[in-house]
């Protein structure tokens, strides 16, 4: 312990400390060339041969000095104040320097306060988990902001989904989970389509009390974007076959950007009873 308190001390009275070891080298060297003297060695010789006996003073100043204080931090002193006189000598380049590091580190310490709020803390809002991006497609099949009248609309025919989830009467499932209990190699398989998607009909029909099911469905519009145009027509034909036994009215929802790419949009509507086109944006069939 004191010798690190004498060596944080040596930090402060850095000019001290040098002065005292450059005394203590001299009196070092002086007791050396007297030695020497004493054997019978000319001064000049007993000069040379107490520096020979001592080695290189700098080197020895070097080793005391590492020993006596912290290094590292007496050099980043001094280049700290070279930097500092640097800058005084170009308060131009200084000015330009502090606002391009200001400016930067505003920017990132804006842009990590929004990610932190958002992405890793989550919204302020209850249930932050339950939010979500509404949008629109395209011809192309591109993502579109809704304008201000369906938005309004959307808004007018608000429900609590919350409440509908609780009372039994929504149940909302995700379509590409959903393709992954019944898909094999490509394909629906009938008997897997058979256990998955009647289970979570018959939950619904048992808090409805005798009224319709309405399902809306994404997955044959999923199986088309892929590319999996024979998957998503068999798809079809496995909804025609489960609404033969169940009392459900399904509501397809495609992109209307498959409906200009692929020539497999006949066999498609031809499964359905109803096919309802949009002013722009989506087509449902029913």
């Amino acid at each position: 312990m004191r010798h690190l308190l004498l060596r944080l001390l040596n930090l402060f009275r850095r000019d001290d400390a040098t002065h005292e070891l450059d005394r203590e080298i001299t009196a070092h060297l002086a007791l050396l060339e007297e030695e020497h003297h004493r054997r019978g060695l000319t001064p000049d010789q007993a000069r040379l041969a107490a520096r020979r006996a001592m080695g290189s003073v700098a080197l020895a100043k070097d080793l005391h000095r590492d020993a006596r204080s912290f290094v590292r931090l007496e050099d980043l002193g001094r280049d700290f104040r070279h930097a500092v006189r640097a800058l005084r000598r170009a308060p131009g380049f200084t000015l330009i320097a502090v606002f391009a590091l200001g400016l930067g580190i505003g920017v990132n310490t804006t842009f990590f306060t929004i990610v932190n709020a958002i992405c890793l803390r989550g919204l302020p809002i209850e249930s932050p988990d339950r939010v979500m991006y509404v949008s629109g497609r395209d011809a192309q099949d591109r993502t579109a902001n809704l304008s201000y009248v369906e938005f309004d609309e959307l808004r007018a025919r608000h429900f609590d989904t919350d409440k509908m989830i609780e009372a039994g009467d929504l149940l909302m499932l995700d379509a590409r989970e959903v393709l992954a209990t019944f898909m094999e190699d490509g394909q629906p398989d009938a008997e897997r389509f058979n256990q998955s998607v009647p289970a979570a009909i018959a939950r619904i029909v048992r808090g409805l009390d005798k009224r319709t099911v309405r399902a809306y469905g994404e997955m044959v519009d999923l199986l088309w974007k892929d590319g999996l145009t024979t998957a998503a027509v068999k798809l079809e034909m496995l909804w025609n076959q489960l609404a033969r036994t169940h009392d459900f009215s399904l509501l397809c929802g495609y992109s209307m950007g498959n409906f200009y790419k692929d020539a497999v949009v006949g066999e498609i509507t031809r499964l359905h009873t109803h096919l309802i086109a949009d002013t722009g944006e989506a087509a449902t069939i029913n």
